[in-house]
């Protein structure tokens, strides 16, 4: 092989290489926009004033350890687990009422309601990383360094393939809970939660 072909073929994956890289670095501030995103919509929807500056992380509740824990979303949290009996026949001339509360105390949301197994798969193996967030990115709360059984502690969200549902977790005095926000347009908004344990 000639030294003009070994060049030629060197400029060509450095070429290529760069495009890689740089489109890597375009989806990672993606993804780290969206990340900020997500915990400030719930800063701001639980009035949040103060959490801990740096991510909150336990390899004993990682996703993919979590899941089959995990028999039901939270009642509240009842408005997915309704569009299943909705679609049911025998309540069909039922009213609204009673099939809401039906829905209530029978049927409750599963993650599977809202996620592919593609994105359940892809979300479980991303690691639970510890990260020390950036006080510009993060609005409307402080971060503080004081580490005790009050201080609100938040993982870094974990994103599914289409970016548009996300799952993190929030450690505070009441218990570890699990929560899932979903994208409408470029908003992000609470969707349901998951109760992993309650302090006594």
């Amino acid at each position: 092989m000639s030294k003009v072909k070994v060049i030629l073929i060197s400029i060509s994956f450095l070429i290529i290489s760069c495009k890689n890289s740089q489109v890597f670095n375009e989806n990672d501030k993606n993804e780290t926009k969206n990340i900020y995103d997500i915990i400030n919509a719930y800063i701001k929807d639980n009035k949040v004033k103060e959490i801990y500056f740096m991510s909150y992380k336990n390899d004993d509740y990682d996703f993919d350890k979590v899941k089959p824990l995990i028999n039901h979303m939270n009642e509240n949290d009842y408005l997915i687990g309704k569009k299943k009996i909705d679609s049911m026949a025998s309540l069909g001339k039922l009213n609204t009422d009673y099939k809401d509360s039906i829905a209530r105390i029978y049927i409750k949301p599963q993650i599977e309601d809202f996620l592919g197994y593609r994105d359940l798969e892809d979300m479980k193996s991303k690691p639970n990383i510890s990260i020390k967030w950036d006080k510009n990115k993060i609005k409307n709360a402080k971060l503080i360094k004081i580490k005790d059984d009050s201080t609100l502690k938040i993982s870094v969200p974990i994103l599914n393939r289409e970016q548009d549902i996300s799952l993190f977790y929030v450690e505070s005095s009441k218990g570890l809970d699990l929560k899932f926000y979903k994208r409408n347009d470029s908003i992000w908004k609470y969707y349901c939660s998951a109760l992993i344990y309650t302090e006594d």
